[in-house]
Parts: structure tokens; C-alpha cells; sequence
């Protein structure tokens, strides 16, 4: 994970400081077996630890096991981006 600590002002809004998990990685073999809620835990309180406001995460629109974690352990979606 990362913690934003650029200052975002636009319009006279400031951001928040704000931490991003960018990889939670669990081998195939080993899932549901609550490694993946612990790391995230762990994460979530290292950042918060450090006075992030927020926790940010990507997750691919076609991984529904991985949405379905993150929306079990209160994430939601907040942004969506397109390709082609």
C-alpha cells in the first residue's frame, strides 16, 4: 500500500490524506481461509494509523470474487473508469 500525501486542492477543496492498497495477493490454493480479510485488516489499520481519512483499492470490473470480497469488508465503488 501507499499513502497520497501530494496536496490536492481544486476549487478550494483540500483532500484528504488518503492511503491505497495496491496489491492483496492470496495463492489460489489457499483462499477462504481468512488470510485475505487479515491482510486487509492489517492494511487498513497501518494507514489509518497513519492518518489517512480513506482507503482506496482498483479492483478489475470482470474479478467478481474479488468485488464481492471488498464490498463484504465495506468497500464500494466510488469511481469507474473505462477503456477501449
Amino acid at each position: 500500500g501507499i499513502i497520497n500525501n501530494e496536496d490536492e486542492e481544486e476549487v478550494g477543496f483540500r483532500a484528504p490524506k488518503r492511503g491505497r492498497i495496491t496489491e492483496l495477493v492470496v495463492k489460489k490454493d489457499i483462499r477462504s481461509k481468512g488470510i485475505g480479510s487479515k491482510l486487509l485488516t492489517s492494511m487498513e489499520d497501518y494507514l489509518y494509523k497513519q492518518g489517512c481519512k480513506n482507503v482506496l483499492l482498483c479492483v478489475l470490473s470482470n474479478n467478481i470474487k474479488a468485488k464481492s470480497f471488498y464490498d463484504r469488508h465495506g468497500y464500494h465503488s466510488r469511481v469507474i473508469d473505462m477503456i477501449k
